[in-house]
């Protein structure tokens, strides 16, 4: 079972989840993450078994050639696992698809489940697991991991939750005594203080094209090793680019190990997964997509002012 690049809550409470009922069954089941884990998310039951390929390869090497199934929960393509996709397809075993993104590569899996209206992976995974007949496995536990894939997803039930099954489905998770508030303290309430500092100074570097509804942050290597940055401290800064009054259109592109990464997001009928897939080959969901640009943070910063003009019509049009 597989988490695609930087993992988010939905993609490891969804795996953390089916894991542990896999196991219950009888299965040796193991997750094996690209990257390390968010310090938001690394306290959830189970965390602690998720092989990081980058401290064992070998290992992880070997996992995947013996493996007789593949889960892949919470993207859409392979190459969303990076360099590890290699190794997975020079293995004929067949590949498990959960996931509710957009356009699912119907050649790289033998057995897809999909739906684009769901809130998150993690709604999905606890469908999946009671068409099974499985949520006789259910514990605390695994309700837990599904409940904060979906909350952290849905940015506390903020979007994405305009059916009436994501509330129904957290009413079930409630029934195995899930701690909302320890949850929303581990998530949204225990940042270290590299995250606040951070915070402040990426605040007053945000640029707003007031002209176009739109704003974003830029922050480069150097800025965040000035700031000691830590998986998981710019979680978020996306999100207050589109807190401004009047504001449609926002994003965070930050500079990485290994390129730059940018987070979009909108409010209202402004539809980024469009834009993300159309101008930067990455996607997501219509109001929260993200993409990888090959170019410098700078040159990134420039290329999508270029491209917001392209939009500017959409952005002006949109309700708030």
């Amino acid at each position: 079972m597989f988490l695609h690049l930087n993992p988010d809550g939905d993609s490891i409470g969804s795996s953390l989840a089916l894991q542990a009922v896999l196991e219950k069954i009888g299965h040796q089941c193991t997750i094996i993450s690209s990257d390390f884990i968010n310090n938001s998310i690394n306290w959830l039951p189970g965390v602690e078994k998720i092989l990081i390929a980058k401290r064992c390869m070998r290992t992880v090497q070997k996992i995947i050639q013996e493996t007789e199934v593949f889960f892949c929960a919470d993207f859409n393509q392979l190459h969303r696992i990076g360099t590890l996709s290699q190794y997975v397809l020079k293995n004929p075993s067949p590949r498990i698809l959960i996931d509710h993104h957009i356009h699912p590569n119907p050649d790289e899996f033998q057995m897809i489940i999909s739906d684009t209206t769901a809130s998150s992976t993690a709604e999905l995974v606890f469908r999946f697991l009671n068409e099974m007949s499985w949520t006789e496995y259910m514990d605390n536990n695994i309700a837990t991991c599904l409940y904060v894939g979906i909350i952290t997803d849905t940015g506390s039930l903020s979007y994405s939750c305009s059916h009436c099954g994501i509330y129904q489905t957290i009413a079930k998770l409630m029934e195995y005594d899930v701690n909302i508030e320890k949850v929303r303290i581990r998530i949204f309430g225990s940042y270290g203080e590299s995250h606040h500092r951070i915070y402040g100074y990426a605040l007053q570097k945000m640029k707003i094209l007031t002209e176009l509804r739109a704003a974003y942050i830029i922050l480069n290597k150097e800025e965040l090793k000035r700031f000691n940055y830590h998986i998981g401290d710019t979680e978020g800064l996306a999100n207050e680019c589109i807190s401004l009054r009047n504001i449609v259109f926002g994003c965070l592109i930050s500079e990485r190990e290994g390129g730059v990464r940018i987070s979009f997001r909108s409010r209202g009928d402004f539809d980024v997964n469009v834009l993300a897939r159309q101008e930067f080959e990455g996607g997501g969901h219509k109001n929260a997509s993200g993409a990888d640009s090959s170019k410098t943070p700078e040159e990134t910063g420039i290329y999508l002012e270029e491209i917001l003009q392209k939009y500017k019509d959409q952005l002006l049009a949109v309700e708030l």
